[in-house]
């Protein structure tokens, strides 16, 4: 059984290219990312349900969505990416969506 981190998670790039990538000190295990707000209204369960698209051209407005991004290390090499999406509600830092990317 694993005992670290490191041993089961690394770090998974952003997929779009307004998402900017943050400096943090375990970005070998995890990405953070800001997401324009736009972008982050456009990926929560709910649009999504209703295939929202982000408007075009997209507003560059940032800080109220943020990312948090890691795939898993298998054996396979072939590796499922775990991709949350945080807002402040009430005060407090929550997941609001997420999305399991497959190989």
């Amino acid at each position: 059984m694993p005992r670290d981190l490191e041993t089961i998670v690394e770090a998974a790039e952003p997929l779009h290219p307004s998402i900017r990538l943050m400096d943090q000190p375990y970005s070998h295990l995890f990405s953070l990312t800001s997401f324009p707000t736009a972008l982050g209204d456009a990926v929560e369960c709910d649009a999504r349900a209703r295939s929202t698209v982000p408007p075009d051209p997209l507003p560059l407005k940032y800080g109220e969505a943020f990312g948090m991004t890691f795939r898993f290390r298998t054996q396979s090499g072939d590796a499922p990416v775990l991709r949350l999406l945080w807002r402040k509600e009430d005060n407090t830092w929550r997941v609001t969506s997420y999305d399991v990317e497959l190989p």
